[in-house]
């Protein structure tokens, strides 16, 4: 009894060495040729369930090899003898053993592997949902091993079904097709059975109402959008919002946490601007005699550049959520789904902080009898006409004594004129209020044109993003950040001398990836980066987006179409980013993300609840959303202006 317990963990040990892939340049997985001869020697009569599925990963991994590699007649023969004693050794399966089989893998990443090759040999036409009854007998056994299998799935259909019904912890895993997409693998499958709105809404009221429903998932079927089969009516999606703010409620009310408070303050104290930190209180200190000294329109407006940090000095808002600003761990800790806004920690706390920012600025403001939207209706009304002679914008402030209600209705209808007032002009050279008056058609802000001829550039879906992975992610090129504790491989290769032919094997995919790219060069086994890429990309990176009208085009011109010629980037002609877009719909509507604020659809109906006090927070967020429409419409006309200096400038001198 004693020798069984000491053995069977080291048994466990032997087999985590076992060949496993899981997906090209996981850290899990694991090759050696001389195992796969091993296995290929052996007697079938001594082979186990284990090494037969292991044949399969053998045959899985291969496929990534190198062709040079691959195609030698060494690998052909190994791959050729994989397939047969694979194929000659599974054994046949129905209702009766298949529990049995299955309980006698040991190696956790083969499971699987056994129902995959069920479903590849065809030998599941023996199956029954008796077969599948027996399975689920197992405590080994779970529904994820065998959701990429369609055939089993169509055969076990009804059991599976009555399965999640009797077992509600499980009914998330199919529910994640429409309520979390990227905890659904895309090589998964549905069967009809389930895969309807009936099933699908019947299993989502079970969960809602099962007592240990995670609290994340009720929120994402509270967020969820009715999509194809997936269809909950208003009541069910409220019934599971409900559950999560009572657990919401228990979860605080249980841990206090750790306050963190912010204050901004107007003194006269400094010169400009001052940031005081101690302990968990974050002072911001903001020069009361500079406001006092330069009440001028311009300078007030330009203070949430140069002050506030709205945006930066080439019209960029920093209110955006970025990619190379969210940590390794926020998707875990986060209830984000593929429709989810990635609000992430340096996000939130610019939010937190814009906001009352913009708060205390109006309430300082005030006592110049100024008010911020005030200043929005003169840029439009007075500014753009004297200052570059174009006709038509027109903007109407809320007036000082209106409730905030009114005040964020106003604002709302206002910004939408504003937004089919430039659309008319960058689709149409000008602004016709009679066609604007005429033209009841709304205009989504995603399709209005910016004035400047491809204004942005990003990293292409494909191989821009993936480049820009391997180059700063701290996840890639896992051996140079063991041996010289680089932060990813810009760094390393900034700060050491590498050789492509001392690059571990497992990094070498990557590395040919960027080389294929032109974004490292490989010159006589010496690697080197592509600087002008680089900087380019790495714009990109950290900010979303590369604006090339702040470059000559002589100098930058060339570059980018290498680049586009390389598949790394692709253009954009908008008036906002794509950042700012995205942050847009966060603010205003449930178009694109399902955990928005979705501010805009609630003060265009009548019958809005929301106190005063939340409506005044929210009039703030709305003054933040028409700031950064006005900096991006200044930067236009700003270019606009400039390209007609320059083509009065040369019709002159011609």
């Amino acid at each position: 009894m004693l020798t069984g317990k000491i053995i069977e963990p080291l048994l466990i040990k032997v087999d985590m060495r076992r060949i496993s892939f899981y997906s090209l340049s996981d850290l899990g997985n694991y090759w050696d040729e001389h195992r796969v001869n091993t296995l290929l020697s052996r007697a079938d009569a001594n082979l186990s369930i284990d090494d037969i599925l292991e044949l399969n990963e053998v045959q899985k991994m291969t496929k990534y090899f190198k062709p040079e590699l691959r195609n030698t007649q060494k690998y052909k023969d190994m791959l050729k003898l994989c397939r047969e004693k694979l194929y000659k050794n599974f054994p046949q399966i129905n209702n009766d053993n298949i529990n049995g089989y299955f309980e006698k893998i040991t190696f956790r990443k083969y499971r699987t592997d056994f129902f995959e090759i069920i479903e590849k040999m065809k030998r599941y036409k023996k199956l029954s949902d008796r077969g599948f009854n027996n399975l689920i007998q197992s405590s080994k056994f779970s529904i994820i091993y065998i959701m990429p299998c369609k055939e089993l799935l169509n055969i076990w259909e009804h059991a599976l079904y009555s399965y999640l019904e009797a077992n509600p912890m499980y009914i998330p895993v199919v529910l994640n097709k429409y309520i979390n997409s990227e905890e659904f693998n895309s090589n998964w499958y549905l069967p009809k059975d389930i895969d309807n709105t009936d099933s699908l809404k019947n299993l989502t009221e079970i969960y809602v109402n099962y007592p240990e429903a995670n609290i994340n998932v009720l929120e994402n079927i509270a967020q969820a959008p009715n999509v194809n089969s997936f269809r909950l009516d208003d009541y069910l999606k409220y019934k599971a919002k409900k559950k999560v703010d009572h657990f919401s409620k228990q979860i605080f009310e249980r841990n206090s946490g750790i306050k963190r408070t912010t204050m901004v303050v107007f003194s006269d104290s400094v010169r400009w601007f001052e940031v005081k930190e101690q302990g968990t209180e974050y002072k911001i200190i903001i020069s009361k005699e500079w406001i006092d000294d330069n009440l001028d329109y311009p300078t007030l407006l330009n203070n949430f550049i140069y002050l506030f940090g709205l945006a930066d000095v080439k019209f960029r808002s920093t209110l955006v959520s970025l990619e190379s600003q969210t940590t390794g761990l926020e998707p875990l800790i986060h209830n984000w789904t593929t429709n989810s806004y990635k609000n992430n920690r340096v996000f939130e706390e610019k939010f937190v902080l814009q906001r009352l920012l913009i708060q205390s600025y109006y309430y300082e403001l005030r006592r110049h009898n100024i008010r911020i939207e005030q200043i929005c209706e003169w840029f439009f009304n007075t500014y753009i006409p004297e200052e570059f002679n174009i006709k038509g914008f027109r903007f109407n402030a809320p007036s000082s004594d209106s409730k905030y209600l009114e005040k964020c209705r106003n604002l709302f209808s206002e910004i939408d004129n504003v937004i089919r007032q430039f659309n008319l002009l960058s689709s149409l050279g000008n602004i016709d209020q009679d066609l604007l008056n005429f033209s009841s058609t709304p205009v989504d802000i995603a399709n209005v044109k910016s004035l400047i001829p491809n204004k942005f550039v990003y990293a292409n879906k494909e191989d821009g993003k993936v480049a820009s992975h391997y180059l700063f992610s701290n996840q890639c090129f896992t051996s140079l950040a063991v041996k010289y504790n680089s932060k990813n491989f810009l760094d390393a290769i900034q700060n050491y001398k590498l050789e492509y032919s001392k690059i571990d094997e497992i990094d070498k995919a990557e590395l040919d990836y960027l080389i294929q790219h032109h974004v490292v060069f490989n010159e006589n086994d010496e690697l080197s980066l592509n600087i002008k890429y680089i900087k380019i990309l790495k714009e990109i990176y950290d900010y979303g987006e590369f604006e090339p009208n702040w470059y000559k085009p002589e100098e930058i011109n060339p570059v980018l179409v290498a680049m586009k010629k390389d598949n790394l980037i692709r253009y954009g002609d908008t008036l906002l980013s794509e950042p700012e877009l995205d942050f847009y719909y966060y603010i205003c509507n449930s178009k694109k993300f399902t955990n928005g604020l979705d501010l805009r659809n609630k003060y265009s109906h009548s019958n809005s609840t929301l106190s005063e006090k939340e409506n005044e927070s929210n009039f703030y967020i709305v003054l933040l959303i028409l700031i950064q429409l006005i900096i991006r419409i200044n930067g236009e006309l700003c270019w606009y202006d400039e390209q007609k200096l320059d083509k009065d400038c040369k019709n002159n001198y011609n």
